[in-house]
């Protein structure tokens, strides 16, 4: 299966396709803005790099959110008008998901994971997993004091935690004398492992492209009344 998969919710930009169960070419930038201008030559690079063109493609997978609220429909934008275009399925994971199974086993080590992003307006988005990845709640939008007291029961010791939090919301989580928190490695959703777990759950069907965003909080700036901002990308 000959996957193209991508992620523009945070600060960064990644692109992966994948076929035979590994990946054929990969790319990665980090980039707190630009992702409009960046996300469509990196494609196709990587898409080319490949070996491959669009027809090839069985697929395509992206990030649907939580995170930058402009980085989210810039994503979910492209996909889906590549996916119309070719005529290709398309499937939506979660940032937060993504960040999770980035985690190596090294690090993981029987641990539950903690995935945090950072929403630079105060509070955190935020969502535990089990040791095999199932999720222990819904994603949510959280104050740094919050975390610890809405996952705590959910995560026995010990955990790792992953994404972009800041180290002053790292050390209130570490704060918790019943827990052994570490820290991963895992700072960005990346398109390679987008692409492995599109490749793991399957594909929807060639058209099924119901897919919106999803966010946690409102955007910075609102639109006027009867705009209607939340509402999904078609």
């Amino acid at each position: 299966m000959r996957i193209l998969a991508f992620d523009t919710s945070m600060a960064a930009c990644s692109v992966a396709v994948q076929g035979n169960n590994e990946i054929l070419a990969q790319e990665f930038q980090e980039m707190a803005r630009g992702q409009s201008e960046h996300l469509v030559p990196m494609i196709k690079r990587v898409v080319s790099r490949a070996g491959l063109g669009f027809p090839d493609l069985d697929g395509i997978a992206v990030t649907v959110g939580p995170g930058a609220f402009t980085g989210v429909r810039i994503g979910l934008s492209t996909a889906r008008a590549l996916a119309l275009a070719a005529n290709k399925p398309l499937l939506g994971l979660t940032s937060l998901e993504t960040l999770a199974a980035g985690v190596g086993a090294s690090e993981q080590k029987n641990a539950s994971i903690l995935a945090m992003i950072d929403s630079k307006r105060g509070d955190v988005f935020t969502q535990a997993f089990s040791t095999d990845l199932f999720p222990l709640g819904e994603p949510a939008a959280l104050s740094p004091d919050q975390v610890m007291t809405h996952w705590g029961d959910l995560t026995p010791a010990p955990v790792v935690v992953c994404g972009d939090t800041s180290s002053d919301v790292l050390q209130r989580i570490q704060a918790d004398p019943s827990k052994n928190v570490s820290r991963s490695a895992v700072i960005f959703p990346a398109a390679v492992t987008v692409a492995r777990l599109a490749a793991e759950r399957g594909l929807p069907g060639a058209g099924e492209i119901p897919l919106g965003p999803l966010y946690l909080r409102p955007p910075d700036v609102n639109l006027k009344e009867g705009a209607g901002w939340l509402r999904p990308i078609g």
